[in-house]
């Protein structure tokens, strides 16, 4: 029984992940659709639009946050006898909190109409849950 609930936890956690895979396969459904419906539909305001050749237009998109580690802790003690009784010493280490940038940014290549003929990201926050 132990075994099948921890299977089934595995599974659930792998299932409900964020991979970059996620976020490239849900900015592919988005090609051959129109800019302004991926803009509505998002929420998202392009920090740059760059015009292109021929109308085409590079729309610059940009996500930035700071997420928190905490560092585990370590404790390492030591014991020594003398007579009957125990000398000992612990020292734990760790425990600090480092701040981790995330940050994720990527570009949509539209054609002269706006419809959105590419994409590119780059970032370790380029990620997004799998679409069914």
């Amino acid at each position: 029984m132990c075994k099948k609930l921890i299977l089934i936890a595995s599974q659930l956690l792998l299932v409900a992940c964020a991979t970059t895979q996620g976020f490239e396969h849900w900015l592919s459904l988005w090609v051959g659709q129109p800019i302004s419906g991926y803009i509505a539909r998002n929420n998202y305001t392009p920090v740059q639009v760059i015009p292109g050749q021929n109308g085409d237009e590079i729309y610059m998109f940009q996500f930035s946050n700071t997420a928190y580690y905490t560092m585990p802790t370590t404790t390492n003690a030591q014991a020594s006898v003398i007579g009957n009784t125990v000398y000992g010493t612990a020292t734990t280490t760790g425990g600090n909190t480092i701040p981790i940038n995330m940050q994720c940014n990527w570009s949509i290549v539209t054609n002269s109409e706006g419809i959105i003929q590419t994409f590119s990201w780059r970032g370790n926050a380029c990620k997004m849950k799998p679409i069914k």
